[in-house]
């Protein structure tokens, strides 16, 4: 009896011990602090793919409880503390969130979600499978001049279930443009440099990699697009999103320490497995769109071996090279 007792327990640590490790490490094999990733998605939609200046851009924004148990929501009174946007023109330059509660569009009233007698709610309970949907108008969160007629720009989102100092971000980015004379079938013109000697993403992706298995760690650090991949870190994401852009580099200097340091465990093969190609709702390839390379893992902790999954996604510069902004990473059983 006590046998069976001492064997269910260690079951029982093994599980949930197992359960507190996928959730609490980062991409390095280091522990992280975002545990509500694991349990829910966000995605965003678009109608219009082209908008005239001036006119209102709404998102539809969808929240779904991906995991196997209850989530709960616990909304900020005041939307921008709840959703921070991080828009880009199509030089990849970001373009700072200045949200206007006086423009702030009052019939959707952000995130205050009302009961049948227009009681605010304080709590959102999501059961497994469900969904909590919400629009937002870009105008309340931009100043007009920031959305200039005639060019693209690229929008991804972070949004916080309760207040604490963690996040969910977008599984997916929206593209659109301001033009005065658009039509539908339009497609957004190329504006990147062509690179004929540029590596490709999977040899971007092998190359950065490598450096980590090498240790080479200022190789490592060319790879990536420091003041984007740094989102893909809960521990330092939040606090880049928070502060001050002209404070944001001492963040990304203690960031960027971080990757040149020894992960807690240390990567010890991989595999490239897959490469795809951006594409639109329609299904149609997005001309100099982000490539998504995934990737097998190993790693290392203390003598015991992890194995991962990769999803780093690359977009190219200016200049025609690429470079990895974000990846997505999970432990395989």
């Amino acid at each position: 009896m006590i046998r069976l007792f001492i064997t269910l327990v260690s079951f029982f640590f093994l599980c949930f011990g197992s359960l507190y490790a996928e959730i609490n490490l980062d991409p390095r094999g280091n522990r992280g602090v975002n545990n509500w990733t694991r349990y829910a998605s966000i995605r965003l939609e678009s109608k219009k793919t082209f908008f005239k200046a001036k006119e209102k851009i709404p998102v539809h924004i969808k929240i779904k409880n991906k995991g196997y148990q209850v989530i709960r929501i616990y909304p900020y009174s005041q939307t921008q503390q709840s959703f921070k946007l991080f828009l880009s023109d199509q030089h990849g330059k970001e373009i700072l969130q200045k949200f206007n509660p006086i423009s702030w569009n009052k019939q959707e009233r952000g995130e205050q979600v009302f009961n049948i007698e227009q009681d605010e709610l304080k709590e959102i309970i999501l059961g497994v499978g469900e969904s909590f949907e919400r629009i937002i108008y870009l105008n309340d969160f931009y100043n007009a001049s920031d959305f200039k007629n005639d060019q693209e720009y690229r929008l991804w989102l972070y949004y916080y279930p309760s207040q604490r100092n963690f996040f969910v971000r977008s599984e997916n980015t929206i593209l659109f443009r301001i033009a005065e004379n658009a039509f539908p079938q339009e497609k957004f013109p190329s504006n990147k440099k062509r690179n004929t000697l540029s590596i490709s993403p999977e040899e971007t992706v092998y190359l950065f990699l490598s450096s980590e298995m090498q240790k080479n760690w200022p190789n490592h650090l060319k790879y990536i697009n420091l003041k984007k991949y740094i989102t893909a870190y809960h521990n330092y994401a939040a606090r880049y999103l928070e502060t001050a852009p002209e404070q944001r580099k001492f963040i990304l200097e203690e960031f960027s320490a971080y990757l040149r340091t020894q992960p807690a465990a240390s990567l010890k093969k991989f595999r490239i497995i897959r490469t795809e190609i951006e594409r639109d709702e329609g299904g149609e390839i997005i001309d100099d769109g982000r490539h998504f390379v995934d990737v097998l893992g190993v790693r290392e902790n203390i003598n015991s071996l992890t194995r991962y999954e990769y999803r780093y996604t690359l977009e190219k510069e200016n200049n025609g090279f690429w470079k990895i902004i974000y990846v997505d990473a999970k432990i395989l059983p």
